[in-house]
C-alpha cells in the first residue's frame, strides 16, 4: 500500500547550513568569493501552496501516452513502443517495506552527432561522434496509479548547447559593437518574464499533486546558465567541453516547513528546459507524511548551544588541496584550515539532548 507507514515521530536536529574552509594566508571564507554568484543562482523564498489532492493518475499504457501527449506536450511518433517495468523502488520511513512503482519508458531512435556534420567520411570525425538515444520515462504507484515522477532527454548534447554558444557569441560581438548594455537589459527582463511563467506553470502542477490544504514550503530556483559565472579565474572556458559548459536547465524545488522548521526530507522537484519552457523531469516523494509525528520545540537546546557543541568536536585543522575543475588544476595546492575530514559523524544535534547523531 501506498501509504501503509510505521507511526513514527520526527527527531528535531540542529545542523550545519554550509560546509566551507578557510584560506590559511587570507583568513576569508570560500563562501566569500562566490556568494555574490551563489545569490545570483540560487534564488529562495517562503511560499504558500494550496493542495487540491486531484494529482494525475495512470493506470494503463494509453492513459501513460496521454500524460506524456496532453501533460508533458511530447511527440510520441519519435519513439519506439512503450515498455512497462515494476519495481520495488521507494523505502518507506521506519520500516523495511518498498514501494512497487509502475515505470512506463520509452526509447528513440538513435541520433548521431558530429562536431562537424559534413565530415561524416572524416575518420577523426568519426572518433568525436556522440551516440544518443532520446528517452522517457514515467512512474507512478502501482496499487493506486498516482504519478511519483518523470524524466525525458530529447536533447542531444551537442544540440542542447548550439543556441546557448549562439547567444554566448552575439554576446561578444554586441560588446565590441557598443550594445551590450543595451541587449543585456532587454535580456534580463525576457528571463524574468519567462522564468515566471516557468514558476507559475511549476506550482499549478505541484498543487495538482500536493495533499488537500494550505501548507508552507521553501521555495529554491536554481539557474544553472550562471554556473561558469562562479569558476575561479585560473580555469580555461575555453577548454570546457561545449555540452558540459551549457546545461542550461532551470530547477525549481520545493521542501515542506513545519511550524517554521524545514523538514527537506518532503520536497517535491521540477526541471524546465528555458530554451523550450517544456518540463523535463519530476519528481514526488511518496510518503504519507499525515501519519508523521514531528517532535515538539519544547526543552530543546539553543542554536547558540549547538554551536558550541559542533565547533568544540570540529575544531579547524591546517590542511592543503588542490582544486580541480573539469579536469583543470589549480596552479598550486591551497593552505587552509577546515574541520578534520575524519569527522563527519558529528554533524547532526540532537535539539533535545545536546549529542550527536550516531
Amino acid at each position: 500500500m501506498e501509504n501503509d507507514q510505521a507511526q513514527e515521530e520526527l527527531l528535531l536536529i540542529y545542523m550545519p547550513i554550509q560546509s566551507t574552509f578557510i584560506d590559511a594566508t587570507t583568513g576569508q571564507s570560500a563562501l566569500e568569493d562566490i556568494l555574490p554568484q551563489l545569490q545570483e543562482r540560487y534564488q529562495e523564498e517562503i511560499i504558500q501552496l494550496t493542495g487540491q489532492e486531484e494529482g494525475y493518475y495512470i493506470h494503463s499504457e494509453e492513459e501513460a501516452k496521454q500524460f506524456v501527449r496532453e501533460i508533458l506536450g511530447v511527440d510520441l511518433s519519435k519513439f519506439e513502443e512503450v515498455e512497462v517495468h515494476s519495481r520495488n523502488h521507494f523505502y518507506l520511513q521506519g520500516t523495511s517495506e518498498g514501494l512497487i512503482t509502475q515505470n512506463y519508458f520509452w526509447q528513440g531512435k538513435e541520433i548521431r552527432n558530429l562536431d562537424d556534420e559534413a565530415s561524416l567520411s572524416n575518420e577523426a570525425s568519426l572518433s568525436n561522434e556522440v551516440n544518443f538515444f532520446p528517452h522517457l520515462s514515467v512512474e507512478v504507484c502501482a496499487d493506486t496509479g498516482k504519478l511519483q515522477g518523470f524524466q525525458m532527454e530529447n536533447r542531444a548534447p551537442n544540440k542542447a548547447s548550439e543556441q546557448a554558444i549562439e547567444k554566448e557569441s552575439k554576446k561578444k560581438t554586441e560588446a565590441v559593437t557598443g550594445k551590450e548594455t543595451e541587449t543585456a537589459e532587454v535580456a534580463e527582463h525576457t528571463t524574468r518574464t519567462e522564468k515566471t511563467k516557468l514558476l507559475e506553470k511549476a506550482i499549478s502542477f505541484l498543487e495538482k499533486q500536493l495533499p488537500e490544504g494550505t501548507t508552507t514550503w521553501n521555495l529554491t530556483i536554481i539557474e544553472n546558465e550562471k554556473y561558469l559565472e562562479q569558476l575561479p579565474e585560473w580555469i580555461d572556458k575555453e577548454k570546457i567541453e561545449q555540452n558540459l559548459a551549457h546545461q542550461q536547465n532551470i530547477y525549481i524545488n520545493i521542501s515542506y516547513i513545519h511550524e517554521g522548521i524545514p523538514y527537506p526530507q518532503r520536497s517535491y522537484s521540477i526541471t524546465f528546459d528555458p530554451e523550450t519552457g517544456q518540463m523535463i523531469s519530476f519528481y514526488g516523494n511518496p510518503l504519507n507524511y499525515a501519519s508523521l509525528e514531528f517532535a515538539t520545540k519544547q526543552g530543546i537546546i539553543s542554536a547558540e548551544e549547538a554551536k558550541k557543541i559542533y565547533l568544540d568536536a570540529n575544531k579547524p585543522e591546517l590542511a592543503y588541496i588542490w582544486q580541480e575543475y573539469f579536469g583543470q588544476k589549480a596552479p598550486a595546492p591551497q593552505l587552509i584550515f577546515m574541520p578534520n575530514q575524519f569527522n563527519a559523524n558529528k554533524t547532526l544535534i540532537n535539539a533535545h539532548t545536546g549529542q550527536f547523531m550516531e
